[in-house]
């Protein structure tokens, strides 16, 4: 989204798409509506996954409603978002998962989902905003809440609220960025 934010406001990129490459998920096209990023991801399909629960408990301090298994990460389903906001991982115990990740998601109080990322096997404790797992995290909410447009907010330390929208088998993940550092480089 950084790259994107500066194509489309510093570089004033004119073009409505741009189109990014991806060796995992390929082209990655990204539109700008009304100050909005949106980017096009490939959708991740999830399946439910059986004989977890005492582990995901040690690696988040909440018991699981629900567990699936997507391309590289599981999806945790947990009560409320109080839950959410409010868990103690484990990273000690997230480290051992046979895992990328560990999304642990609900129901939203102002949103309609909520979630946090643990993605130790990525170098990331936590990481603050991740259009990837809204990719498992969109066709789930979409089934549950019987919608295609959705709203969601990462309750990360310093978090973001989303714009999420299922289109047959593509996620639209649409988020705002801001400028927040500018600089310059000199080689000799």
């Amino acid at each position: 989204m950084a790259s994107d934010y500066e194509l489309f406001n510093i570089l004033n990129q004119s073009a409505p798409v741009i189109h990014f490459f991806s060796s995992r998920s390929g082209v990655l096209p990204v539109t700008k509506r009304a100050g909005v990023l949106f980017l096009d991801f490939p959708t991740d399909f999830i399946a439910p996954i059986e004989g977890l629960d005492t582990t995901i408990t040690a690696c988040i301090n909440v018991e699981p409603k629900a567990i699936y298994k997507g391309k590289t990460d599981l999806l945790v389903v947990v009560d409320n978002e109080v839950s959410v906001r409010h868990l103690q991982s484990n990273l000690a115990e997230i480290a051992k998962l046979k895992a990328r990740g560990i999304i642990v998601t609900a129901k939203g109080d102002s949103v309609d989902f909520v979630s946090r990322f643990f993605v130790l096997h990525s170098g990331i404790d936590e990481d603050p905003v991740t259009g990837s797992a809204h990719t498992s995290l969109i066709p789930y909410w979409s089934v549950v809440l019987g919608k295609n447009k959705l709203t969601a907010q990462q309750i990360s330390k310093r978090g973001g609220q989303l714009f999420c929208e299922l289109n047959q088998e593509r996620c639209l993940i649409g988020g705002q960025a801001k400028l927040y550092l500018k600089g310059e480089i000199y080689l000799d």
